[in-house]
């Protein structure tokens, strides 16, 4: 399956820039806000399931797989100047850059 010319410069594959995409979005609609990779992903998938439910491990092999390339993705917004990254008490955050993202 081709990808597009702006995939291959940026060394991601369609799964990822609809990560950069969401996740952009999400940092763009709270400009004034910075989060954590953990705060981002629970505001943009939800909460994990809960243990001890009927068919808990089903439900968390398909919460982590929708989550394949989060972290990629959030790198790349970052190398893109898209997003922001500063480690802050400890934690690391992200908040959105100063360019906008073109893909």
């Amino acid at each position: 399956m081709p990808i597009t010319r702006k995939q291959f410069e940026l060394g991601i594959d369609s799964a990822i820039e609809e990560w950069m995409k969401r996740i952009h979005r999400f940092l763009a609609d709270h400009k004034d806000e910075a989060f954590t990779e953990e705060e981002i992903k629970l505001n943009i998938l939800g909460q994990p399931p809960e243990r001890d439910t009927p068919e808990w491990i089903k439900t968390l092999l398909k919460y982590q797989e929708k989550q394949v390339g989060f972290s990629e993705a959030l790198g790349k917004l970052v190398e893109l100047s898209a997003a922001k990254e500063k480690s802050v008490g400890g934690a690391t955050y992200y908040a959105v850059g100063s360019r906008p993202l073109e893909l």
